[in-house]
């Protein structure tokens, strides 16, 4: 998975090739290293172990920026010492890419690829700000335990043609990977392309029409496909205020199975920008899911966003309940009835201390499970970074995580406290001008 990449990163070398003259070329070395602590190393149910883990970090990022396109890589490999059990004492990997560029004033490329190697069977991203500000980037909510190594490569790439002031086409493809050394985890591949129009036909009246296909290899268990579409009739009541009515449709298709599983969600929606730094986006609905291995299911849909940006920092706020569909996960569990709740909050204090702290929740009713499986899911970190000097930052963070369900054996909480000390120049090193 890293080859690719490196193939990805090779690629857009390539295109941009052309330009080598006329670019500017930005440079970041770092170097870390940490203390953490975790009173449930494994993850387990009862009979829990401690450990402390020391890490260190080479870094870099690298940049190259033209006129018209660029491109970012950044590159974290970290070994792990384990004080009480060594022998998972291991190297992780993580890196990431973007890159982009711009063929037209109303055209645009973007790409991206992030890459994940690790025995730590948890993530520390902060999902209250994934959902509200980068929805379309994949979250694993199932159940992760013990300290197997598995690799996680997702990348995406779209393009985009605005028509319009606000008219605007987009169509994309992702790919998500997930390998494991774990034998009772299956690995699996996910292929996602997508297409959206907005249209504003009249003024004041326009639509918004999406559609995907998303196809879900496994190595044991069977194949999935999804099939799912979305008209919005749009109506605009203020420069600030859009109103709408949706109905989407989602279809499941199960390798092996006969008939397929269809969901109906009608709603409503507002995207509403209350201040400059203010937004709000809201959806309600109900869907009726009907699949004839099981009885039928429905429910209430929202998906409720709100973002406050401050002069130093921001706030996220997350409401969402509906049905979901464990596709390239750790856990292929197949249809769900979920409700989720994040808030999230990151302040600068002064030039040089700055915190966050996040909450998140999701209850999750796994309704094709063959034991009658529900998980109450919770997590929360604190953290406060503290800058001396300006080429080094101090990171002091705490987080908490909590597993509750119908089947013990999958239940488990976990406290971990971190130290990180990260040594990096103030500003990048440039090596010419474009």
């Amino acid at each position: 998975m890293k080859t690719r990449i490196c193939l990805a990163a090779v690629s857009l070398l390539l295109i941009l090739a052309p330009k080598l003259f006329a670019f500017q070329l930005s440079f970041t070395p770092r170097l870390s290293a940490g203390e953490e602590f975790t009173d449930n190393v494994f993850l387990s149910p009862e009979n829990t172990e401690t450990d402390f883990i020391t890490t260190v970090t080479p870094g870099l990022s690298l940049g190259l920026l033209g006129k018209t396109d660029g491109m970012e890589i950044s590159y974290d490999p970290s070994y792990a010492y384990y004080d009480e059990f060594d022998e998972n004492n291991a190297w992780r990997h993580q890196a990431e890419l973007k890159g982009w560029m711009l063929p037209s004033k109303d055209t645009r490329i973007e790409l991206r690829d992030s890459f994940i190697n690790t025995e730590d069977p948890l993530s520390e991203a902060d999902i209250a700000v994934i959902r509200t500000t980068d929805p379309s980037l994949p979250v694993d909510t199932s159940i992760r335990r013990g300290r197997n190594r598995y690799s996680r490569n997702f990348g995406e790439v779209n393009f985009s043609y605005q028509f319009g002031p606000s008219d605007h086409f987009r169509i994309g493809y992702g790919h998500t990977l997930l390998e494991n050394d774990d034998p009772a985890i299956e690995d699996s591949r996910t292929h996602n392309p997508s297409a959206s129009l907005r249209y504003w036909f009249v003024p004041g009246w326009g639509v918004d029409i999406s559609g995907a296909y998303t196809k879900s290899e496994y190595e044991i268990d069977d194949d999935v496909e999804k099939w799912y579409g979305s008209f919005r009739l749009l109506k605009k009541f203020s420069p600030h205020l859009d109103g709408y009515l949706r109905y989407s449709h989602t279809r499941f298709s199960y390798e092996g199975a006969t008939g397929d599983d269809q969901t109906y969600n009608p709603s409503v929606g507002i995207d509403y920008t209350i201040a400059e730094d203010l937004t709000l986006n809201f959806d309600a609905g109900y869907f009726i899911n009907e699949y004839e291995n099981r009885a039928d299911q429905d429910g209430l849909t929202l998906d409720a966003r709100l973002i406050k940006r401050l002069r130093r920092g921001s706030i996220n706020l997350l409401a969402r309940t509906g049905y979901d569909q464990s596709i390239g996960q750790t856990e292929n569990l197949g249809y769900q009835k979920f409700a989720e709740g994040g808030a999230s909050a990151t302040y600068r204090f002064t030039r040089y201390v700055s915190g966050n702290i996040n909450g998140f929740y999701r209850y999750s009713d796994y309704v094709d499970s063959v034991i009658d499986r529900q998980d109450d899911s919770i997590r929360g970190s604190a953290g406060l970074a503290v800058a001396p000097l300006s080429w080094m930052k101090i990171d002091l963070r705490y987080s908490f995580r909590m597993i509750e369900s119908t089947i013990s054996a999958n239940e488990y909480q976990e406290n971990r406290a971190m130290l990180m000390i990260t040594l990096a120049p103030e500003t990048p090193y440039r090596t010419s001008q474009y």
